[in-house]
């Protein structure tokens, strides 16, 4: 902290000090965070994000940090990155996240045709009643606001 206030006296802009913060700070408390983050106790996770919140207040940096916030993006990073077939950890993975993946794909591509059959038959009914006239500039006015 040290450090930031003397940057700050000797005039350095905002925007530098929120890199310096980040290279100094933000990047050491992320680093292998998957790893030691789980084990962090609730005395420790709340010093750690009373220094966050003393570094926005000082004026130090922008952005507003927490440590569930970060643990939560490094958690999402490593696992997006592990799904990867060339990654290191890919075959820890288990086989059912594949198949929940590709349920998954396959109910959102049933939910679309559900859908777009839905709306065929609507505009096919509408249009064989006459009220395609009246209906039709209000879906179109729905969908492109």
């Amino acid at each position: 902290m040290y450090l930031l206030k003397l940057l700050q006296h000797r005039g350095m802009l905002l925007i530098k000090l929120s890199v310096v913060v980040y290279s100094l700070i933000v990047s050491r408390i992320g680093y292998a965070l998957p790893a030691w983050g789980g084990l962090v106790s609730a005395e420790l996770h709340c010093k750690i994000d009373a220094m966050f919140k003393r570094l926005k207040r000082y004026g130090y940096t922008t952005d507003y940090h927490t440590l569930s916030d970060l643990l939560d993006k490094a958690d999402y990073d490593l696992f997006s990155s592990m799904r990867r077939r060339d990654h290191c950890l890919h075959h820890v993975l288990p086989l059912f996240v594949w198949l929940i993946t590709l349920e998954l794909v396959a109910i959102l591509i049933t939910s679309l045709s559900v859908v777009l059959m839905f709306i065929r038959n609507l505009l096919l009914c509408v249009h064989c009643t006459g009220l395609y006239n009246s209906l039709v500039p209000y879906f179109i006015t729905c969908l492109h606001p």
